[in-house]
């Protein structure tokens, strides 16, 4: 069945924006003109981002697993930046580490723009989106409307939040839909001085390349610290992968390819060099694992599992710098010409694995193996997940998973 997947992702991120009674000084962009940058230059933005931001989320959750989309993340405040202005727009830029050279604006956008049609293209159910859920009563520009549709094909629906309740089932059904019913309630309930909801969403269902053989998968032990352990559905398949030892960093990588333009790294420090890895994380790090990966027979096993995250952002935010669109110095007036300010940003990811894909990817492959006993890859200790597009090579997904049995 479709719902049996190997892999099935999602990550919703969206915004309450409340209105203030602070006089309006709507200013024009810092920037102007236009210069060529690249959807790959942004993906080095992403992920510069990505792993700053996992690293500064992770002290505030420690000792659970850990799982954001920051290609979405990114979405949402990129189109956000449409509407902001001065030191508000500066610290966007800073804290989401994108370009702020001249002609900035049009290039970032037009990246954005470029990814959403590549995704569109994958051989791959993949799917990006955004919404806006605005009261009636608040006059949003047109400039931002024909932006925010143009380079992120943003939907702006008027609503009355005057009726919290029934603005509540309006957007939870939208994300209902647009997340195939995964996640069929994102609000349980509505700030009551909200005027305005973004909505910006990742989904993806993926197909292993290779998928596992579920009457190879066995109840193992699975160690999550010492003096803890817990039985998980261990997974195997022995196959030809692209992995490699790192001689830098004490961690093995396998590489799982998708069907379509997706790719997973699955990360597995040595035993009690957790935290050497995750400092050792970067840019230069992942550019130097593309390049680095051998291929032969291993052994694999991979525990199946379901994690999911649920995050206020603002804590994180404010640590990397966007701190005035929370208070009475947001400056959105390319917005709106009202006041406006951010009340509150959540995300949420959930992350499945398991053994096949689709109903018709359970076919049985056969494969020709060397006499001599492969070296085996097991993944029964505290591991890290990267997950990206391979053409943008966008960060759609990354995950620390310390229990897998732990929802």
């Amino acid at each position: 069945m479709w719902r049996s997947l190997c892999q099935s992702l999602l990550a919703v991120i969206f915004f309450g924006v409340v209105i203030s009674d602070l006089p309006v000084n709507p200013t024009d962009s810092p920037h102007s003109g236009s210069s060529p940058w690249e959807v790959r230059d942004l993906a080095v933005s992403n992920a510069h981002f990505a792993l700053s931001f996992f690293k500064q989320l992770k002290a505030l959750e420690p000792g659970k697993n850990v799982l954001v989309s920051p290609v979405s993340i990114s979405i949402a405040f990129a189109l956000l930046s449409l509407g902001a202005r001065n030191t508000t727009l500066a610290q966007i830029l800073e804290g989401f580490r994108f370009n702020a050279t001249e002609g900035w604006a049009k290039a970032i956008h037009d990246g954005f723009c470029h990814l959403g049609l590549q995704v569109k293209a994958s051989n791959t159910t993949l799917d990006l989106g955004s919404a806006l859920f605005v009261d009636k009563n608040v006059k949003v520009l047109e400039s931002f409307l024909t932006d925010a549709a143009k380079y992120y094909e943003a939907e702006a629906f008027p609503v009355n939040f005057g009726d919290l309740e029934g603005v509540r089932k309006q957007i939870n059904e939208h994300v209902a839909n647009q997340t195939h019913g995964n996640i069929p309630e994102l609000f349980q309930q509505l700030n009551e001085d909200a005027v305005m909801i973004s909505v910006s969403y990742i989904y993806f269902q993926g197909e292993w390349l290779k998928p596992f053989d579920i009457a190879h998968t066995t109840e193992d032990t699975f160690y999550v610290r010492e003096n803890l352990t817990v039985k998980v559905p261990m997974m195997f398949r022995s196959a030809t992968y692209k992995h490699l030892f790192d001689d830098q960093l004490p961690c093995v990588v396998l590489q799982l390819k998708y069907k379509g333009n997706v790719t997973a790294w699955f990360i597995l420090p040595d035993e009690g060099k957790m935290e050497e890895v995750e400092a050792g994380l970067s840019r230069d790090t992942l550019k130097r694992w593309s390049t680095s990966f051998d291929e032969s027979q291993l052994d694999v096993y991979l525990p199946k599992f379901s994690i999911s995250g649920t995050y206020d952002l603002r804590p994180v935010l404010n640590k990397m710098g966007v701190r005035d669109l929370f208070s009475d110095r947001a400056d959105l007036s390319g917005l709106s010409e009202e006041k406006l300010m951010l009340s509150k940003v959540v995300h949420k990811a959930v992350l499945h694995v398991d053994e096949k894909g689709t109903e018709a990817a359970g076919a049985t492959g056969m494969e020709m193996v060397p006499v001599m006993l492969p070296p085996s890859m097991t993944f029964n200790r505290p591991f890290y997940i990267f997950i990206f597009e391979d053409i943008t090579w966008s960060t759609l997904f990354l995950g620390k998973i310390l229990n897998p049995t732990e929802v």
